[in-house]
């Protein structure tokens, strides 16, 4: 009673012990991601740290959809920093993890996003499209409106890239029609924007108005503020393929207010880049580099360093414009430190992908290993505990099996002879005008032997009598006479014998526990397992698996003994 009591308490200490360090994963896992959230946008590469860290620990609980949500944003980093062969490499490893865990949803949005990859490498169009609709069969497969919106209007922004006009139209308008069907207005205000867009693109203003003006009414209906943003910039896009200037100041400084309403300070530095743009092209540089100037003070403030980089360079043409030369180099000099900062950590994120083992990256977690030593220690003692408990009923239990055992084999034996008995008296009669004297029949038996060891014939699967006599240069009837005559069988039942042996040395060696029966039966020349279990049953008084348990429990006896 006092044993079970204690078995019972290391079982709970086990127990908690192990649902203690899963917890703690969960949590450090959870807030390395958070990290990841909140910086992607305007640090990728160092979010990218996080990623390696809840990689690792994504492994550590062999949690699959947690491992595939880091693949999947890795890719999504990478991308973002232009370094798309790790882009690729990332997303293909989170297409299979979600595909082996069924999980549909996700396995969905990866595809879309290596379509969006090859659209941004911009040389393989075709292979874009073919994952497009991909997505878009898989989407609707999950009945996910949504995402067959979103996979569309990218498709048709693909389409925009390359110029093939009337088929961005065309996806840009199923993606609306969708969007009305259910009901979503937030995606139908991006679909009206890109439509909109595509018809500037195409010279067609007229088109344009309508789709903006449409934007702009909606964005009123709905009181959406990111709508009516988008629609003043699309109204500002029109205004520049119309040629008035002040109409784009105009409609950007309306969009400005809103992005600035939104607190989005992406669009609100994109925005301010442009004012600053059309300012310059009115000839009011100075006008151009206020707002140039407050543009660079945002995406600074905010880490948007591919945004940095393009104000810098126009900052910089703006300074030369006004006679800046000064500001102008200052600008330029800060371009090209970013930009080499930028390579010297591209290179660096590649080296830490391919060469860093990422165990290597768990030694950041050595004080929490050191914490955890003593946890380690009383789980291992348990784990040990356990396992002699464990072999202690195993082998109280087999104790009985083997007498069990060792009586069926033993009657197997007898039960062996007394039909050994039988064929030697057949025998007697079958061959009695036979020509072959004693002295020849015991060459040949000779012979025979010695055909076998050497050459094992009998692991060929279609070995029969007339094939060995030929070896030995004899005939078949001689062959059977000698067979049944000194051996007291017949040559299938010989042959099968010389089989069960070779069985039972291959089933004997624990290194073999990795093959299956029929891959047994079909190694020392049976054709099938059902014929290999009769036989043996037949010869040892055993069937191939309770003969391979048996020696599993001398083994484990003789271990526990030594």
């Amino acid at each position: 009673m006092r044993n079970r009591s204690r078995l019972l308490l290391l079982m709970m200490m086990l127990c908690a012990a192990v649902f203690g360090q899963a917890k703690a994963d969960e949590k450090a896992y959870q807030q390395y991601f958070d990290e990841y959230m909140n910086i992607r946008e305007s640090s990728p590469a160092s979010a990218l740290n996080d990623l390696f860290f809840a990689q690792v620990l994504a492994e550590k609980m062999q949690s699959a959809n947690k491992l595939g949500e880091v693949f999947f944003h890795k890719g999504y980093v990478y991308r973002r920093l232009g370094i798309y062969h790790l882009a690729m490499k990332n997303y293909i490893n989170a297409l299979s993890v979600f595909e082996k865990s069924a999980n549909n949803d996700r396995h969905a949005w990866v595809l879309l996003e290596i379509a969006n990859l090859y659209r941004d490498q911009k040389n393989n169009t075709k292979l874009a499209i073919d994952y497009y609709h991909k997505a878009i069969t898989a989407f609707e497969k999950l009945n996910s409106d949504i995402g067959v919106i979103v996979a569309r209007y990218c498709l048709g922004e693909l389409f925009q890239n390359v110029s093939q006009y009337q088929k961005a139209l065309t996806e840009f308008n199923l993606a609306k029609d969708l969007c009305k069907k259910i009901k979503n207005t937030h995606h139908e205000a991006i679909c009206l924007w890109y439509l909109g867009h595509t018809n500037i693109l195409k010279n067609d203003s007229a088109s344009a108005r309508l789709f903006f003006e449409e934007l702009l009414t909606l964005s009123k209906k709905n009181n959406d503020i990111d709508a009516s943003a988008r629609a003043y910039k699309g109204m500002a896009e029109l205004a520049e393929l119309r040629h008035q200037p002040n109409d784009i100041i105009i409609y950007y400084l309306k969009a400005l207010e809103r992005y600035g309403v939104l607190n989005d300070q992406l669009n609100l530095t994109e925005t301010l880049d442009k004012i600053a743009a059309s300012y310059f092209q009115q000839g009011a540089s100075t006008n151009a580099i206020k707002y140039e100037e407050e543009a660079l003070e945002k995406a600074e403030k905010n880490k948007l360093i591919q945004l940095q980089k393009q104000i810098l360079l126009q900052l910089s043409a703006y300074y030369e414009e006004k006679g800046l030369i000064v500001k102008a180099n200052k600008a330029l000099r800060t371009y090209i430190d970013i930009q080499s900062k930028e390579e010297s950590k591209s290179a660096e994120l590649i080296q830490k992908e391919y060469d860093v083992d990422l165990l290597k990256k768990d030694q950041q977690f050595k004080e929490e290993k050191i914490q955890k030593q003593n946890v380690v220690i009383v789980i291992t003692v348990v784990v040990i505990v356990l396992f002699v408990v464990l072999l202690l009923v195993i082998l109280f239990k087999n104790r009985s099996l083997n007498d069990a055992y060792q009586h069926l084999f033993k009657s197997g034996i007898e039960l062996n002879k007394k039909k050994q008995e039988l064929i030697e008296i057949k025998s007697t009669t079958k061959y009695t005008g036979s020509t072959l004297n004693d002295e020849k029949q015991i060459d040949l038996m000779n012979a025979f032997t010695q055909l076998m060891k050497d050459e094992k014939l009998y692991l060929e699967n279609d070995l029969n009598l007339d094939n060995v006599a030929k070896r030995m240069n004899t005939n078949r009837t001689y062959l059977s006479q000698v067979i049944n005559d000194q051996f007291g069988s017949n040559f299938s039942n010989l042959i099968n014998e010389y089989r069960v042996r070779e069985a039972q040395v291959i089933l004997r060696d624990p290194a073999n526990k990795i093959y299956t029966i029929e891959a047994i039966a079909l190694k020392v020349g049976f054709n099938s397992k059902s014929t290999f279990n009769q036989v043996f049953k037949k010869i040892t008084g055993l069937t191939p698996s309770v003969f391979m348990d048996m020696e599993e429990s001398k083994n484990e006896g003789s271990d526990l003994s030594i």
